[in-house]
């Protein structure tokens, strides 16, 4: 796109695990939490490794929990046991989850599809009552979290 200088979007489908940890899949929960990190805008609205003039927009889509076999036959466990882990189990919370997750494949696939056509897409979109819920919910969390330390926060300059 760079080179052709068509311009274009790049989309990059990350996770609700990337907003919100999920027991024994924290490995799964980072990779998505760095692939976000990748698209990111600096002040003024420009993203920080391409130039405006190559007309490339780059997208998060966050979807929810998709009725996929992601937690069915896709998931894959091994035979390595850690001790410290043994309150979690992770096959049976992936069996529990698969099939009820929220959203439909069709209905999240166009969903993403919407985002992809937009002439001015947002940095990050989420997708799914889950996800809509979830990440609401973690901006709630994070602006008290802030606005609890807001005196600490602010008192770190230098004396004029």
């Amino acid at each position: 796109m760079r080179d052709l200088k068509t311009g274009g979007v790049i989309q990059q489908i990350v996770s609700i695990g990337r907003q919100q940890g999920v027991p024994a899949f924290s490995m799964y929960c980072a990779s998505k939490w760095v692939r976000s990190s990748c698209c990111r805008r600096r002040h003024g609205g420009q993203y920080h490794e391409l130039k405006p003039e190559c007309g490339i927009q780059l997208t998060n889509v966050e979807p929810g929990g998709l009725r996929t076999q992601l937690n069915g036959r896709s998931m894959d466990f091994g035979k390595i046991s850690a001790p410290a882990y043994d309150h979690i189990n992770a096959k049976k919370a992936a069996e529990d989850r698969h099939m009820k997750e929220a959203g439909g494949p069709r209905k999240g696939s166009n969903a993403m599809h919407q985002v992809a056509i937009m002439k001015d897409p947002s940095l990050r979109c989420v997708v799914g009552t889950d996800e809509f819920k979830a990440i609401n919910g973690k901006l709630d969390t994070y602006k008290q979290n802030v606005d609890r330390f807001k005196e600490l926060s602010n008192s770190t300059d230098v004396d004029q």
